[in-house]
């Protein structure tokens, strides 16, 4: 496959009901289908049925790389995450995108991208080294969250692992349910930690040490260092901005940061330590507070690193919970339908709700407590959130919410 420029040549095919690994040679779907989208998009064309559900053994769960993943082009470092998405409503073939280090990884290791199929008989993850690939026990780690996992995994494969996991959402198969990276990039939407999780898979952890072959190199690298320069200076930051902290000892500075071999350093990281009030110790933050700072604010900052950290260790799709969940709760409660969860009140404005910017502000206590109900499914709400707002309006309240949603999802949910 000398000539195929950009890809390694290799899909990985593991199937955990039987504990089997092979290899599809990508040439069979490329250059006809372009980049990892349209290959796994072929492939769920030929292999999922239109009866197969996001949870059923089945459904494929596909990892897949481009043509320019893992080379100097910007952008290079994103992936695409495929298959029957148990978020959507209903749940359709869908894909999440993902940045990060972890798809040229994944190409220097020899694969231009993973389907994963079956379910196995108890937790287990895959390492991947150059080539070499294995289905090894997670016991230890099954019921820890995305850090505990990260941590665990690059202390036994080395510093240089790359890895992609599920917390407690996951496992407990949240619609919701989201992949992350040892670098917090993850796979959001479509509810594919979920998918993982039904598969048994805690995580995939990946080491490489090869390349990828490029047609014309010189021509290719004048052109990724000309992009380079003009990606530099929309994102040049010559200060560092300064943080709405409550208290000046949280000590909040700013770094920019990118994905792998990205041109434009599109994330502004806050680095701060705050003490946990609903959880023991400190946070320190590297990411945006999704949006628990933008629909309604969280109040004080705290609350906000403090959610943001336990949202990415249970692997929750932090934007769902910010800008769909709370939202329809504080709808609910101002319609009579509920008025608190676990003795702690669901916070609303006195004014009707018509935009996002409308939310109340809510506590540390409240959102801690609600996101522990969602990754472990507490009580009939937890179980019920744990599927997303639009399943739970059909679950909860005798379905009076569901009109509600309209708000928030205009014609999402049915």
């Amino acid at each position: 496959m000398s000539d195929l420029y950009g890809w390694t040549g290799k899909i990985l095919r593991v199937d955990l009901s039987k504990g089997k690994i092979t290899y599809i040679e990508t040439r069979r779907y490329v250059p006809k289908f372009i980049g990892g989208l349209g290959v796994a998009a072929a492939i769920a064309w030929e292999e999922i049925g239109p009866k197969v559900g996001p949870f059923d053994p089945e459904n494929l769960l596909m990892i897949m790389t481009g043509p320019l993943t893992g080379t100097l082009a910007s952008g290079a470092g994103r992936i695409e995450v495929m298959g029957v998405a148990p978020q959507l409503y209903p749940p359709r073939f869908s894909r999440s995108g993902m940045g990060g280090h972890w798809g040229p990884e994944l190409k220097y290791a020899g694969f231009d991208g993973i389907i994963i199929q079956g379910k196995a008989e108890k937790p287990v993850y895959l390492w991947i080294n150059d080539g070499k690939v294995e289905i090894l026990d997670a016991s230890d780690i099954w019921g820890t969250g995305t850090y505990y996992t990260t941590r665990f995994l690059r202390k036994v494969h080395g510093r240089d692992a790359r890895v992609i996991s599920i917390g407690q959402a996951g496992e407990n198969l949240s619609r919701i349910a989201i992949l992350q990276t040892e670098t917090e990039n993850a796979a959001g939407q479509g509810g594919f930690g979920g998918v993982m999780g039904s598969k048994k898979l805690k995580a995939i952890a990946v080491r490489g040490t090869g390349g990828v072959k490029i047609a014309r190199p010189s021509e290719f690298l004048d052109l990724c260092l000309s992009q380079s320069r003009e990606g530099e200076e929309p994102c040049k930051i010559d200060s560092d901005p300064k943080w709405p902290a409550d208290k000046p000892s949280y000590g909040a500075h700013y770094r920019t940061h990118k994905c792998g071999f990205c041109a434009t350093t599109c994330i502004n990281k806050v680095y701060m330590d705050v003490p946990g009030d609903s959880t023991p110790g400190s946070y320190t933050t590297e990411q945006m507070c999704y949006g628990y700072n933008l629909s309604g604010s969280a109040r004080p900052l705290n609350a906000q690193i403090e959610a943001r950290a336990i949202t990415s260790d249970y692997g929750i799709n932090g934007w769902e919970v910010s800008y769909g969940i709370i939202p329809w709760l504080q709808l609910c409660k101002q319609h009579g339908l509920i008025k608190e969860i676990d003795g702690i009140e669901i916070p609303a404005p006195k004014k009707p709700i018509e935009y996002l910017r409308d939310c109340a502000g809510y506590s540390s206590e409240f959102l801690v407590t609600l996101l522990r109900k969602i990754a472990f499914r507490e009580d009939e709400i937890g179980d019920a959130l744990a599927e997303g707002a639009c399943y739970a309006a059909d679950r909860l309240f005798g379905g009076k919410g569901k009109p509600l949603l309209d708000r928030i999802y205009p014609r999402r949910c049915g």
